[in-house]
């Protein structure tokens, strides 16, 4: 069966989407030339995440066809390694049809991006490919309020040339290449820990920064893997021993011992984050995520509710509300009756 047909329900609910959160993105997305600017990454995680509610299939047929035209390093700029696995399949032909290859041939053809031999031509190619594009470079275009640089680089485009929009605002506004993968990793080989700053917090930035480190390098011309366990450890172990701080001596001998053995794996890593988180939130209740209480009265469901970080947003605690509430009620009636 070909793509999933984008349908006009569909295609109005991710543009008013990308209309809301237009004044979300005024002061994130690129304002100037300037590259590495943070805002790129959410930008475009919000164009393929709205993209991806409005038809199933865009994600996969998009990293396809960005796979056999432009080459942009999605998965870099998205910090994501999905768009490291393309599905050659993606673009659900049939049998016969037009495919990858013809796709290729469109867009290595002499006269690409002449009248006749452009995005429109080459969307035509693949059943429903044509509409995932236009609303792809709608999504882009109403996430800029129609204003700023972005909007400028990428207006006069067609609707269908959405690989193109994209490929504008990476070269523009996001750099990568081996020197910046080189850099990444001097920043992960230097990564410090402050004594008394938060554990759990710090333990998550070195899982953030390996896994970028992952996908940059796997996105390289001659692929370079990421750090592998042992390498996060030493990192860490590195960080926490150089704080000056003697809170962590017990953990960092366990740590030592786990860099002594003969193999550390992502078990023995996740195990050794999760029993040095245990202890920092046992060692600052005030700073720790708050724990659940059990409601035995409906004073203390109360009490919780007034703590809750979000009382709107907590429905369970809601609900244990009025259960203990209407518990309350059959007591009182049950004690009622009995007198």
């Amino acid at each position: 069966m070909p793509l999933a047909a984008t349908t006009d329900a569909r295609i109005d609910a991710a543009r008013a989407t990308a209309d809301r959160k237009a004044k979300d993105f005024i002061d994130v997305i690129p304002t100037d030339y300037s590259q590495d600017n943070p805002g790129v990454t959410l930008y475009f995680s919000k164009v393929m995440s709205i993209l991806s509610d409005a038809n199933p299939d865009a994600l996969n047929a998009v990293t396809l066809l960005n796979d056999i035209t432009s080459r942009i390093h999605l998965a870099p700029i998205l910090g994501n390694p999905r768009y490291l696995d393309i599905d050659q399949q993606a673009f659900k032909q049939a049998v016969g049809h037009n495919g990858p290859p013809a796709v290729h041939n469109a867009f290595l053809h002499p006269q690409w991006n002449t009248a006749g031999h452009g995005w429109p031509q080459l969307a035509a190619l693949i059943v429903n490919l044509a509409p995932i594009l236009e609303l792809g470079t709608r999504i882009l275009i109403g996430l800029t309020n129609h204003q700023g640089v972005v909007y400028h680089e990428i207006k006069h485009l067609h609707p269908t040339a959405f690989i193109e929009a994209l490929e504008l605002i990476a070269t523009s506004h996001f750099h990568f290449s081996p020197s910046s993968v080189s850099n990444l990793w001097a920043d992960f080989s230097g990564m410090t820990f402050v004594a008394g700053a938060d554990l759990p917090a710090f333990w998550k930035e070195v899982f953030d920064l390996a896994l970028d480190l992952d996908v940059q390098g796997r996105s390289l011309q001659v692929p370079r893997s990421g750090p592998d366990p042992r390498q996060i450890l030493q990192a860490v172990v590195q960080a926490i021993s150089q704080c000056g701080s003697n809170a962590y001596d017990v953990d960092m001998a366990h740590a030592e011992d786990l860099l002594n053995a003969p193999a550390v794996t992502k078990t023995i890593l996740h195990g050794l984050r999760h029993r040095m988180v245990k202890n920092w939130n046992n060692k600052n209740p005030s700073r720790s995520p708050q724990k659940r209480v059990t409601c035995v009265s409906p004073t203390h469901a109360l009490d919780a509710w007034h703590t809750c970080a979000a009382p709107f947003a907590c429905l369970e605690w809601i609900v244990l509300l009025l259960v203990c509430v209407m518990v309350g009620i059959l007591a009182a009636l049950a004690s009622a009756a009995s007198a």
